[in-house]
């Protein structure tokens, strides 16, 4: 009697389980076909609204954005970049720059210069520096594919655009500049070597004098090899006058004297009515003899020296100043005192 109530029990169990489950698999049903009729809905609406517009290029705005479907191929884009190069190889900005040139529709990866695919490039482009870009055989569908052919080298189906072409900056260089016999301060053999390719009459080069030089020279003077050269710009009418002027106050040994007090009075002399009476009234406060500093102004071989500091900076693809050189790191612009410290750190712990 007793097995015959427990094998009913079992069994109103058993039934109860499944009465359970198969409502539990109902309401999953009913829940999941819910869902799938509001995604639907939802994907109507959005075309409802916004699909005539993708279609025909047109845009408009969703969630605070703006949105527009391009009528264009997606270009594939590799970044030749060196893992180990640290602060100045970053490569945001440069994508951004690509996307200015080329349009929003590139897909970006990056390769490290130190894998099989990037040693492979580097041998057939023999590339300047990193970062480096490098595209696909989907670059000829670009519009303006003819003008990316006069300035691309082209290697098994890859296309190397340089990075002076596209005005696309370097974080490293494949061979570190020589110092030459330019103005310099620090050991000969230290482990860093910084140099500067500057414009006088620059106001970037004013302020990086101003407020990041002069700490650098206070705290790093003794453990790293700064080489001043000279690159002064076109546009600016009194820069290669300043530069020649602190090069005469170099062979009367006052250089790093003049080349601060250039920078520190920079608007007095560069806006003046006579630029070259101002300069000499600066010489005279360096302690210059004005004869000597007179005749030098006039000397062909100190025109020569800035020269070819301008033409060796061109070759290195410098284009404007302040530019630097940290070994083999380099970058252009201010740096603030804290940047340049952190830059200069990198290389001395290596």
């Amino acid at each position: 009697m007793f097995l015959l109530n427990y094998s009913k029990h079992l069994t109103k169990m058993t039934m109860a389980k499944s009465k359970s489950k198969k409502l539990f698999l109902n309401v999953f049903f009913y829940i999941a076909v819910f869902l799938l009729i509001v995604l639907m809905v939802s994907l109507g609406l959005f075309w409802w609204r916004f699909g005539n517009s993708l279609y025909q290029g047109e845009p408009f705005r969703c969630r605070g954005k703006s949105w527009v479907g391009l009528d264009m191929p997606i270009f594939q884009v590799s970044l030749l970049n060196d893992k180990d190069c640290g602060i100045t190889c970053g490569v945001a900005d440069i994508e951004k720059q690509l996307q200015g040139i080329f349009g929003p529709a590139l897909k970006f990866s990056e390769v490290d210069l130190k894998s099989k695919e990037g040693q492979q490039w580097q041998k057939d482009f023999t590339l300047p520096g990193v970062p480096a870009v490098i595209f696909d055989q989907s670059i000829k569908s670009f519009q303006y594919f003819a003008d990316v052919q006069r300035i691309a080298s082209e290697k098994n189906g890859y296309y190397y655009l340089p990075s002076k072409e596209l005005r696309l900056p370097l974080g490293k260089v494949s061979q570190a500049p020589t110092a030459g016999d330019d103005p310099a301060f620090g050991p000969e053999n230290a482990k860093v070597k910084v140099i500067e390719f500057t414009d006088y009459e620059c106001p970037y080069c004013g302020k990086y004098s101003r407020e990041t030089f002069d700490k650098i020279k206070e705290n790093y003077g003794d453990k790293i090899r700064y080489v001043l050269k000279d690159f002064p710009l076109d546009f600016h009418a009194n820069a290669r006058l300043a530069a020649t002027s602190a090069n005469c106050a170099e062979k009367q040994g006052k250089y790093w004297e003049m080349h601060h007090e250039l920078f520190a009075d920079q608007d007095a002399w560069a806006q003046a009515e006579k630029p070259d009476e101002k300069i000499k009234e600066i010489a005279g406060k360096v302690g210059l003899d004005a004869k000597q500093f007179d005749a030098c102004l006039q000397d062909d071989a100190i025109a020569q020296e800035i020269n070819e500091d301008v033409e060796y900076g061109g070759q290195l693809g410098v284009s404007g100043t302040p530019a630097f050189f940290v070994n083999d790191k380099t970058f252009s612009g201010f740096k603030s005192y804290e940047d340049f410290k952190a830059i200069i750190d990198q290389e001395l712990n290596r």
